[in-house]
């Protein structure tokens, strides 16, 4: 060793238990000699990183799925998500189900599937379901803070889902917290959905349905609650041109500033 140095890059590979303390010490040696020692100060995020298109199933092994750029299931693809399994999206990404793709993500009544953001000031960009069929399901999963006012694609409504030519089945699954222009928990265009035992609550639009828009859609919501979905625009449910039926659903704390709470058009 000879000359000065005045930097270099270090690569830090901390185990799951070093990880665990809040500031780590590094020892840097040359020729030998013990002589410098730094402090290493950071969080360490743990898990699978992956973009672009995704198949196959996802287990907690790899749990959480770190989601670095959109992710796609590319059309007459699968992909199931195994009970447990974290979906972390690590900026405005979203999930998007391709034609004729196939989406199962089912978990359990003590173990859901977790699609969330890694900060909640980014959000992240929802799910979309487009022109996928009626073979989708989601069960025991909680979709929350997603913000398709940021998003990197071009859609801007339907925050927690997005169901275009798809009826997928919901079931036991919490949509919280989500934020769009038009449908900031669920936007239905041609879809018969079937939605039971789910709950979309505290959902935010900046134009209109809060919760839920109905686009020449007729879905099936049974035994579910919405709930404490706000707006500064009108409705927290807009029907457009469907025929939704409700049976044994709560609906309250709804606030919209203009017009009527439910809104209908043809």
């Amino acid at each position: 060793y000879s000359g000065d140095i005045d930097s270099f890059k270090i690569k830090y590979s901390p185990t799951q238990t070093s990880a665990k303390k809040t500031i780590e010490q590094l020892d840097i040696k040359i020729d030998g000699r013990n002589d410098k020692s730094v402090k290493i100060r950071g969080k360490v995020q743990f898990g699978f990183s992956i973009s672009g298109d995704v198949s196959g199933v996802w287990t907690t092994t790899t749990s959480p799925y770190n989601v670095t750029g959109d992710i796609e299931i590319p059309a007459r693809k699968r992909l199931k998500i195994m009970p447990g399994v974290t979906v972390r999206f690590m900026d405005n990404y979203q999930l998007k189900v391709g034609e004729d793709a196939q989406l199962k993500a089912i978990g359990s009544p003590t173990d859901s599937i977790k699609f969330c953001c890694a900060d909640t000031a980014l959000g992240w960009g929802g799910i979309e379901i487009n022109d996928s069929g009626d073979d989708d399901t989601l069960a025991y999963c909680i979709i929350r803070d997603a913000n398709v006012l940021d998003s990197k694609s071009a859609r801007k409504n339907g925050g927690g889902l997005y169901l275009k030519n798809s009826s997928p089945l919901i079931s036991h699954c919490s949509i919280v917290g989500n934020h769009a222009e038009v449908a900031g928990g669920i936007y239905f265009s041609n879809s018969n959905a079937r939605i039971e035992h789910t709950r979309i609550d505290g959902n935010q639009s900046t134009v209109a349905a809060s919760a839920i828009k109905l686009s020449e859609s007729s879905p099936l919501i049974t035994n579910s609650t919405i709930c404490n979905n706000s707006t500064p625009g009108y409705c927290f449910m807009d029907v457009w041109d469907s025929s939704p039926t409700f049976v044994n659903v709560t609906m309250s704390h709804n606030n919209t500033t203009k017009g009527a709470s439910v809104g209908f058009g043809s």
